[in-house]
């Protein structure tokens, strides 16, 4: 599914972004990675849910 991304929940979002990939080496994973993620570790996507802000949960189920 191909959505418009949506502004960042905050203006800060970005540098959090950062923070996060000094932290683990890895930038943080889109709907589609974490999919492709999960398929490649024995786990499907059930669903998503949208949480509002541009921030959605991925609900996953062993495949």
């Amino acid at each position: 599914m191909n959505r418009t991304p949506l502004p960042p929940l905050s203006p800060h979002a970005a540098e959090a972004g950062l923070h996060a990939y000094a932290a683990t080496g890895s930038p943080l994973r889109d709907s589609a990675a974490l999919a492709a993620l999960a398929g490649r570790s024995g786990w499907a996507v059930e669903r998503t849910v949208a949480l509002g802000w541009g921030t959605e949960a991925t609900v996953l189920r062993r495949a």
